[in-house]
């Protein structure tokens, strides 16, 4: 399975609409200008500058989040050397943990970051989310009652990730929480590569109940 792919048909009708929006304003913008050249150069730098406003906005507020994420990362790493990890928050992770047990489930996910952070040991497989001055947990896997491990696909609104489908037996119940790693820390997060994806593998499968079998 490729570590990302983008999702064209959720793209291209993007695509096409933006498009068609830019065009008509252009449009717009010509026709108010009648035959003034001047006032048309005016409209256009209003356009472009606004647009660069709302992309800075974007822009700071995505850093904002990553960043945030980052620092959790490493504040973990530092404490759990090798076993804690960057994921992104797919709304299909958000909706597995909402079908947890009570019991699984920790605090809400916050509204203000992107990724979260899944820290994987002996006992438990466990998700955290906040800023770094207050993370907190927002979900908690019993290591005892995974059942198995499979790489999986995890949604983004316009790429398909790679992802560890983990399922676990809790109270005669099966239930699956699909995460997929990331690489934080630039403007974009990227999927991490085939040798950590697979070590990600044998951490998990190593560390699981002996039922998982080989990796």
């Amino acid at each position: 399975m490729k570590a990302s792919s983008p999702r064209w048909t959720v793209i291209a009708p993007g695509a096409v609409f933006g498009a068609a929006m830019v065009g008509l304003t252009i449009y717009r913008i010509l026709r108010a200008s009648g035959d003034d050249p001047m006032k048309a150069l005016v409209f256009f730098g209003g356009l472009i500058v606004a647009l660069c406003v709302v992309a800075a906005i974007v822009v700071l507020t995505y850093r904002a989040a990553s960043t945030s994420t980052q620092s959790v990362l490493t504040v973990l790493e530092e404490k759990h050397q090798g076993q804690a990890f960057a994921i992104l928050k797919t709304e299909g992770l958000q909706a597995d943990v909402a079908t947890l047990a009570p019991a699984l489930r920790g605090a809400p996910w916050s509204k203000r970051t992107v990724y979260a952070v899944v820290m994987i040991d002996a006992d438990s497989i466990t998700f955290w989310d906040g800023p770094v001055k207050a993370p907190f947990v927002t979900a908690r896997l019993a290591r005892s009652e995974v059942t198995s491990v499979e790489v999986s696909r995890g949604l983004t609104r316009f790429f398909t990730v790679r992802a560890y489908e983990v399922a676990l037996l809790h109270a005669g119940t099966m239930l699956r929480v699909t995460f997929a790693p990331v690489v934080v820390g630039g403007l974009i997060a990227r999927p991490i590569d085939d040798d950590a994806f697979m070590a990600l593998r044998s951490l998990l499968t190593d560390t699981s109940d002996a039922s998982l079998g080989p990796a």
